[in-house]
């Protein structure tokens, strides 16, 4: 009866503990859109006096993450990219005092501070799916970065209601709107508002372009790009951006909270297959 016994622990521990360590596993396989969102918490304080590598401040930002968000968000580094503007060396690329108060602002916000702070090198950190992007401002701005993203069309009513038509009323307050002369004018507007920040192929024959089908408005800009748009819009309302890839809470992936949800009924587990053995043992006992 101890062999029954000791099979029965360890066959639910093993079937429990790869269910554990497969949620583990799954947490850190984040999209695009939920490493921005873990990026977007609170930055830790930093403070680095004197003159310190890169790297070692990068190291303790990735520490924090996998601390508070159970995930692995590394930085890499764009070496093609890197080399061709002589940065080889990045433990060589020092910042200056680098100092960031505990809850100041965002990661993301931080990361941008660090990148003015860096001595003679123009970098900037762009998020990808569960990494960071390290490599040249230079690159980061030419076509080769553009990426495509996709609005909801209702997230630029308030923007597009915001401006005017050519007869000089007001535009429809639809809940959609027609890929007509309302669709010219949210590009129009889109453009006006963001120029001379950013590039669009429509005025400087390079750059990004704005289309739409059917309920959703098609942005094809870098990184920065996006952010920058992303922004004028939060100045309405807050807009959803689609990715394609739908979670089943509302909670971002690789969260604390996600985090005990998905471990917490292993080790439930573990406890309920422990208690059922040991009273089949008992059971068993008793009758003899």
């Amino acid at each position: 009866m101890s062999r029954l016994f000791i099979s029965s622990v360890l066959f639910c521990l093993t079937v429990c503990g790869v269910r554990a360590e497969s949620d583990a596993v799954r947490l850190n396989r984040l999209s695009r859109q939920e490493t921005e969102e873990i990026l977007n918490r609170p930055c830790p304080e930093l403070d680095f006096p004197g003159e310190s590598p890169l790297p070692e401040i990068l190291e303790m930002i990735k520490a924090f993450l996998q601390t508070e968000t159970h995930t692995q968000i590394r930085f890499v580094f764009h070496t093609s990219e890197l080399s061709l503007n002589s940065v080889v060396d990045m433990d060589s690329v020092l910042v200056h005092n680098f100092y960031v108060p505990g809850g100041s602002q965002t990661i993301l916000d931080c990361l941008d501070d660090l990148t003015r702070e860096l001595d003679d090198a123009e970098l900037v950190f762009i998020p990808e799916a569960g990494r960071i992007l390290v490599t040249t401002a230079s690159w980061a701005e030419s076509d080769d970065a553009l990426e495509t993203r996709v609005y909801r069309q209702t997230d630029f009513l308030p923007l597009l209601m915001s401006g005017r038509d050519d007869s000089g009323g007001t535009v429809s307050s639809a809940r959609t709107f027609d890929p007509g002369p309302e669709g010219e004018n949210l590009i129009q507007l889109i453009v006006d508002q963001t120029q001379p920040t950013l590039h669009w192929y429509m005025l400087d024959g390079e750059g990004g372009t704005i289309s739409w089908t059917g309920q959703y408005v098609v942005i094809r800009q870098t990184y920065a790009g996006h952010r920058h748009v992303l922004k004028l819009l939060q100045s309405f309302r807050h807009p959803e951006v689609i990715t394609g890839e739908h979670r089943r809470s509302n909670e971002p992936a690789g969260s604390g909270k996600a985090f005990s949800e998905s471990v917490l009924p292993a080790m439930i587990g573990w406890v309920v297959a422990l208690l059922l053995a040991i009273a089949m043992v008992l059971n068993s006992s008793s009758r003899r």
